[in-house]
């Protein structure tokens, strides 16, 4: 299953769907944007190259849930969130720009808060990128190691990933 698997990069308006253990949540990329600094004085970050901050909303399908489930609550099991550049090199979140976003968002929401059947929230995410980055995209995947060795899950040797295209907006004032 995973040598005939196909890389796919999602759109703007894509959605990537992860099973759940009684459901479905998917997310979504919102919005992009680089900047060179992010902040504002004394709490401030400047890049070594670019700032990529990436808003991701998270969404309860209802439409995946048996009738019988009700309208409990779902924890969203935990990702792992990267972007990847054209040669496959990984970038994780940025620790001094998601420290700068978390400081200046009252309400930053991590991708493991609890939802409702039809409930979504979102979240931030700040890399930092080298210059010169090409073709850069958001990968987010089960953090779980036990994925890797599930037959056609993503994170299995050889499978094809899913990721989402980034186009960033560059903006000119702070963050």
């Amino acid at each position: 299953a995973s040598v005939v698997s196909e890389e796919k990069i999602l759109t703007s308006d894509g959605k990537k769907y992860f099973c759940e253990i009684d459901c479905h949540i998917a997310y979504s990329v919102e919005r992009v944007s680089e900047a060179k600094v992010l902040g504002t004085p004394p709490q401030q970050a400047t890049a070594s190259g670019k700032f990529y901050t990436v808003k991701i909303k998270t969404w309860f399908d209802e439409n995946t849930i048996s009738s019988h489930r009700g309208n409990g609550v779902l924890q969203p099991n935990p990702r792992r969130v990267v972007i990847v550049d054209e040669q496959g090199r990984e970038y994780p979140p940025s620790a001094d720009g998601l420290s700068i976003l978390q400081h200046s968002e009252a309400n930053w929401t991590p991708l493991t808060q609890s939802l409702r059947p039809g409930e979504s929230y979102t979240t931030d995410f700040v890399f930092d990128l080298p210059d010169g980055v090409r073709n850069p995209r958001l990968f987010i995947t089960d953090a779980d190691v036990v994925t890797n060795f599930l037959i056609g899950h993503e994170n299995s040797p050889l499978h094809k990933r899913i990721y989402f295209g980034l186009d960033a907006k560059p903006v000119s004032a702070k963050r």
